[in-house]
């Protein structure tokens, strides 16, 4: 079979605590292993999603809506629901699974994803990313 989940593979978290969040794939692990007894991917993806901004708000309020809060998590291939979507983002050297074991690498890698995702909201790149799921 062709795996077809790539790094920068946009998906759907179907279970758990962040479950209908959109996230982006990091790196794949289509084996088992000692730790893991399934096929994993660890994803980044979007706690919150930004606000909607109106000409109105002022500089403070727009900077508190647009913020973004991401996650990171290793989570099981049939917990993820692929779609057509690709993001350009350079994760894939950024955020892997022995970084997320560590605690302080695991706060810093969150703290550059979040630049990233903030970089690429403002410049106005992948909207629909930023978009919240409606259903």
């Amino acid at each position: 079979m062709v795996n077809f989940l790539k790094p920068g593979k946009v998906v759907i978290i179907l279970n758990g605590r962040f479950a209908g969040k959109k996230a982006v794939i990091t790196e794949v692990k289509p084996k088992k292993d000692k730790r893991h007894h399934y096929a994993r991917a660890v994803v980044a993806g979007l706690k919150r999603s930004p606000k909607k901004v109106t000409r109105a708000m002022g500089k403070k309020v727009v900077l508190r809506r647009t913020i973004i809060r991401p996650f990171l998590k290793t989570v099981n291939l049939s917990h993820v629901l692929p779609t057509r979507y690709t993001l350009d983002v350079p994760l894939k050297d950024l955020l892997s699974e022995q970084k997320l074991h560590d605690r302080i690498k695991r706060k810093t890698v969150r703290k550059t994803i979040a630049k990233l995702f903030q970089q690429k909201y403002k410049t106005g790149e992948s909207k629909w990313f930023f978009d919240r799921l409606r259903f």
